[in-house]
């Protein structure tokens, strides 16, 4: 009995190892990029920002429907210092298989301007 539950636990172990897929995807965008990614995971981009200077980033896309869904997004500051910039983090689900682009672009959200960043990411959901 003892022999035949440690066989099972060892089992377990071994068999554990290939299922470690991670649910999210991080990746910090510093120019463009290609990711390949599951369906069911979440990937999160990060991207330098400083929303106290009045710019801030926006995104358009994912022009392929059914590939990603927005999931939210959050600002997380560097420090406490005021006028100190931190981390704008997007996050999107992948829903389905195909192919998505995500473009970014830093401006303020007032006038007519165009980015003065702009990254482009080409995620393929399998």
């Amino acid at each position: 009995m003892k022999k035949t539950a440690i066989g099972l636990i060892v089992l377990m172990m071994i068999s554990s190892l290939g299922c470690g897929t991670s649910k999210n995807v991080r990746i910090r965008l510093d120019g463009d990029k290609a990711v390949d990614i599951r369906t069911g995971q979440m990937l999160e981009i990060e991207l330098e920002a400083n929303p106290t200077t009045g710019y801030d980033w926006e995104v358009k896309g994912p022009a392929a429907k059914g590939v990603l869904r927005p999931a939210g997004t959050e600002y997380l500051p560097g420090s406490r210092l005021v006028g100190a910039g931190g981390i704008r983090i997007f996050r999107f689900e992948a829903a389905g298989s195909g192919q998505a682009e995500l473009v970014f672009g830093y401006r303020r959200p007032w006038g007519e301007k165009p980015p003065i960043k702009r990254h482009v990411v080409r995620v393929t959901v399998r």
